[in-house]
């Protein structure tokens, strides 16, 4: 997420922020509703960032734990090797 902020930042400070402010309210959407978003790799469910083309994946098993915050075209190598990090699939 810091390349992509410094990215937009390098481009248009502007829309940096608009960046961080649709990852913020992203990650806010999962905290009230984290069931609302599709499982789609192993256990990690999907939120889109609006307007961006991103993604945040992420677990939950009553408290939502942030796997990473990736562009939609990037390899989804990086979400499966974070899961296996965190143990065994919640339930």
């Amino acid at each position: 997420m810091r390349e992509a902020y410094e990215f937009y930042e390098a481009n248009n400070a502007e829309l940096a922020l608009k960046f961080m402010m649709a990852v913020r309210q992203t990650v806010d959407a999962i905290e009230k509703a984290p069931l609302r978003y599709p499982v789609v790799l192993e256990a990690s469910r999907k939120a889109r960032v609006a307007k961006f083309p991103f993604a945040v994946y992420y677990v939950t098993d009553g408290d939502s734990i942030i796997i990473a915050c990736i562009h939609d075209r990037r390899d989804k190598k990086i979400v499966l090797e974070r899961l296996r990090t965190l143990g065994p699939a919640p339930q």
